[in-house]
């Protein structure tokens, strides 16, 4: 009779655990000198971050033993961007508010950066740990944020840890990751929330559970050897990470946009397209999806009369605005008749629509005319179309 081996109690298997970080805070504050001292790479060569208001990187850590990879997102602070950034604190694992200890003003806005990542980050009772780091005590002949107001803040707003550190000079900056990693990996022991990508070869636990001190040693041994190949090959992993960023993004798009025509098609009344009708469905609270073409660079003009008041609005593009700047000097006020008209305000479309969108709590989605789909959106609905909460009456 075959005798059954007995269970190996005794042995904690190495595993890699992926990450994501969000990097937010005011311009200027020192995100990107951040990234520079310690040297992350860059997972998109070209710099995307004025087409979607983020930046993306990554690094490998070992702390403790442990060795991490974690997936840096890094928020621009442009108005424009802010109604997209909630959607990309989505799955996060971490936060880091960043700011200048010389510049009051950039940890005033806490609230507000605090409100856009914990959006879709802390529903359901799923605690995310967000650390506050107070950057440029290279400089502190002129700081203006003391560390009393600081602790304050950060119990304030129950934040997971408060440091201090240099960009510049390298100061603490060990430290902080060091932190931020340890957060997440008890919270990962801990069970609160487990998210791991790395690709494993079947369930270790179960493979060694009845192996001997020697199988067991000859595993790891080739678990290790595949690591070192692994880690001889990061323009690979770093590849793979760009493609199955873009792919996943691809997807869900096709996704949203056959959702879309699949209701037009399907005449269900739950779809509006076009600036005039989408701007309706928004101010009415009807809009559940906003869907804006990446490629759409059209301006609102806000014409008013000086005279009487009047007021009234066009679009134009960036080239176009000028003209209608010129033009309407000749034209007469449909109201009072004067020649008053003046430019009291433009604004970029996708900047108008998503400010009401965030206010009516509707989900802003841009889509890329890198797919057929996508470029259906632009050429065919204007770049802007709808998918409604509920059947609109005019």
């Amino acid at each position: 009779m075959t005798k059954k081996k007995k269970k190996n109690k005794g042995f904690s298997p190495l595993s890699g655990r992926d990450f994501k970080v969000c990097i937010f805070g005011d311009d200027g504050v020192g995100k990107y000198t951040l990234v520079n001292r310690v040297k992350l790479t860059k997972l998109f060569d070209e710099d995307i971050k004025m087409t979607v208001g983020a930046n993306f990187y990554v690094k490998d850590f070992e702390i403790d033993g442990k060795k991490v990879i974690i997936q840096f997102w890094v928020f621009e602070s442009g108005k424009r961007f802010k109604v997209l950034l909630p959607s990309y604190a989505k799955g996060a694992d971490a936060g880091i508010f960043m700011y200048d200890i010389t510049r009051y003003t950039s940890i005033k806005n806490i609230d507000d950066w605090l409100s856009i990542f914990e959006k879709n980050v802390r529903e359901k009772e799923i605690l995310i740990p967000i650390i506050m780091v107070a950057n440029k005590v290279d400089d502190k002949q002129h700081r203006s944020v003391s560390q009393v107001d600081a602790v304050e803040i950060q119990e304030k707003y129950n934040l997971a840890s408060y440091i201090e550190i240099s960009a510049i000079t390298g100061e603490n900056v060990k430290k902080m990751f060091d932190v931020i990693i340890n957060l997440m990996l008890k919270r990962t022991e801990e069970g609160d929330y487990f998210r791991s990508k790395t690709e494993k070869l079947g369930n270790f636990d179960e493979e060694i559970a009845y192996m001997s001190d020697e199988e067991i040693a000859e595993v790891v041994k080739e678990r290790l050897r595949e690591r070192e190949r692994l880690a001889r090959e990061p323009e690979e992993k770093f590849k793979k990470y760009k493609k199955n960023i873009a792919n996943v993004k691809y997807v869900r798009e096709k996704k949203i946009m056959q959702s879309f025509l699949n209701a037009v098609s399907n005449d269900t009344g739950l779809v509006a397209y076009g600036l005039e009708e989408v701007q309706k469905a928004l101010n009415m609270g009807a809009v559940a999806k906003l869907i804006l073409s990446e490629k759409l660079d059209t301006y609102q003009v806000d014409i008013t009369c000086s005279n009487c008041n009047y007021k009234e609005s066009r679009t134009a593009r960036e080239r176009e605005k000028v003209k209608i700047e010129l033009s309407i000097q000749d034209e007469r006020c449909p109201n009072c008749g004067s020649n008053a008209f003046n430019v009291s305000n433009s604004v970029l479309i996708v900047e108008a629509l998503g400010s009401i969108a965030e206010t009516m709590g509707s989900e802003v989605i841009i889509i890329s005319p890198d797919t057929e789909e996508g470029e259906m959106l632009y050429s065919t609905f204007g770049g802007i179309v709808a998918i409604l909460r509920f059947k609109l009456s005019y």
